[in-house]
């Protein structure tokens, strides 16, 4: 009968046969003995035609297959983090390479903990943001499969605490220091950072065809911003020397104003690490420069809401975690309070007091 499925022989193999949505599902029961064949149909039949149905398709899926969809998914989208998303892929294949789907979010707990029990190649501890960008890179493997219905659901994947709150931001000086063991190309996308505070990503990716040099403008399109909105830069003073000198270096066969050798900036990670560590600045991260801009501007007095157009900030409560306060800043705020206070100490009151003041 339709509604109980059948059991049925191919050779010496019994088979099983159901139906799932109207659609007849065949599969063996990888044994010959019918009693057994006749238990895994039951077994089957509790979920037919419910949502918690499990069929053997999914069970034929591996991490293999979910990590074909995320690195597809990302060339088809021309993704400006596809190396990062490569680095996950492999990451996470050392672990779950062999594993079928289904048995992958059994296995999470351990992941997480053989990951922060292991060291980065400064020997230093697995940062719980490391982590989560690898978990979050494995939800989205899940939610592309169920996307493509090569599963039926996407399961709980935890992430761990973290603060996102840095704190690391370039002085001017240090920023120098720094530039000075660069490569020149990577020294001028970092320059180009560090006076706009625009995201990695975006820098790297600016073609020229986004650049009037006539007008003295950049603008930078929905399409490569985080935030999907556009904005425009007006080029002034080192910036606009900045965008000459890339001029001079450009290359017929590249759109990019920022490239090494006519090749676009990819991966710079070991240039950056090695002109910090030589700076004496081991430790900071490129994105400080985003940062360092926002904290430059601010004091500069520039006004906030043409900051946030400039560094491309979306809302005024990320703007204000990037604005850092260090203890100069406090220990400035503190002596301006404390001169303010004793100026004030000395001017007549503006109110009569009830009774005099006591005297001695």
């Amino acid at each position: 009968m339709r509604g109980r499925g059948r059991v049925f022989k191919r050779g010496r193999i019994s088979w099983i046969a159901y139906y799932h949505d109207g659609e007849e599902i065949r599969e063996s029961a990888k044994t010959d003995d019918e009693k057994v064949a006749q238990k895994k149909l039951d077994a089957r039949l509790k979920t037919a035609g419910t949502a918690n149905f499990i069929g053997p398709k999914e069970e034929r899926v591996r991490y293999e297959d979910l990590a074909a969809l995320y690195q597809a998914d990302y060339r088809q989208n021309k993704l400006k983090t596809v190396e990062d998303a490569e680095r996950y892929v492999r990451q996470l294949r050392t672990f779950f390479g062999r594993e079928r789907a289904l048995k992958i979010p059994e296995r999470v707990n351990d992941y997480i903990e053989a990951r922060l029990a292991d060291h980065n190649k400064k020997g230093d501890p697995i940062a719980n943001g490391t982590v989560n960008r690898e978990l979050s890179a494995l939800r989205r493997m899940f939610r592309l499969a169920v996307r493509t219905k090569k599963l039926s659901s996407v399961p709980f994947i935890p992430m761990l605490a973290e603060d996102n709150a840095r704190e690391g931001f370039f002085e001017a000086a240090d920023f120098e220091a720094v530039a000075a063991h660069l490569p020149p190309d990577i020294a001028d996308a970092a320059r180009f950072g560090f006076l706009t505070g625009w995201r990695k990503g975006e820098i790297t990716s600016l073609e020229w065809r986004d650049v009037d040099t006539r007008v003295g403008t950049i603008r930078l399109r929905r399409a490569r911003s985080k935030t999907k909105k556009g904005r425009v830069l007006k080029l002034t003073g080192e910036l606009l020397d900045l965008i000459r000198r890339r001029a001079g270096l450009r290359r017929p066969e590249c759109v990019y104003v920022f490239h090494r050798n006519g090749k676009p900036l990819r991966c710079f990670r070991i240039s950056w690490q090695k002109a910090c560590k030589a700076a004496g600045l081991e430790g900071r991260l490129f994105h400080d420069l985003r940062r360092s801009a926002v904290r430059n501007m601010v004091r500069a007095g520039v006004p906030q809401n043409i900051a946030m157009r400039i560094s491309g900030h979306k809302t005024d409560s990320v703007f204000r975690r990037y604005d850092i306060v260090d203890e100069d800043d406090l220990a400035e705020a503190l002596t301006l309070t404390q001169d303010y206070v004793d100026r004030k100490r000395h001017e007549a009151p503006k109110v009569t007091p009830l009774r005099p003041a006591a005297r001695e």
